[in-house]
C-alpha cells in the first residue's frame, strides 16, 4: 500500500488525499482504516518535525513500537498483514507538501539503490503537485 498525506503548514494537519492498494489509485477507505487519516494534527506524530525536514526514509518495523509511530497504526497494517513500513516528506524546496507512507508485507528493507529511486520520483510527485 502506498499512502499520500497531504500537509497544510499553517493548520498543522495531514490528510490521506491518494492511496494505491495492489497496484490500483482507490478512494475508498480500508477496512480498520483509522478514522482520523481523513485529517489530523501533526501533534499527534512524534518527532514530525524531524521527519518533514529529513531528506531520507524512515524505516519501521511494525510488529516493535516506534519512535516515529502514529496512534493505531500498529494495528491496523498489521491486521492486513503489512509488517513493514516507511514514510518520508515530499518537499518542493523548503516547503513540505506531504508525507508518502509505503507499507508491505514482507520484511525486506529498501536497498540504497530503491530508497534513491523512490526520493527521486518524490521530487518528481512534487514538481508535478508544484
Amino acid at each position: 500500500i502506498c499512502t499520500w498525506f497531504d500537509y497544510d503548514a499553517e493548520a498543522r494537519q495531514l490528510s490521506r488525499t491518494y492511496c494505491v492498494r495492489r497496484g490500483e489509485v482507490v478512494w475508498d477507505w480500508e477496512e480498520h482504516e483509522p478514522a482520523y487519516f481523513r485529517g489530523f494534527t501533526v501533534d499527534l506524530i512524534p518527532n514530525f518535525e524531524q521527519l518533514i525536514e529529513s531528506d531520507r526514509f524512515f524505516w519501521v518495523d511494525l510488529r516493535r513500537r516506534s519512535y516515529i509511530e502514529w496512534p493505531d497504526c500498529h494495528e491496523y497494517h498489521l491486521h492486513h498483514r503489512r509488517t513493514h513500513a516507511n514514510v518520508f516528506a515530499i518537499r518542493l524546496g523548503p516547503k513540505t507538501l506531504g508525507l508518502m507512507g509505503m507499507a508491505f508485507t514482507n520484511a525486506d528493507r529498501f536497498t540504497a539503490d530503491q530508497e534513491a529511486l523512490t526520493l527521486a520520483l518524490g521530487k518528481q510527485f512534487a514538481l508535478a503537485l508544484g
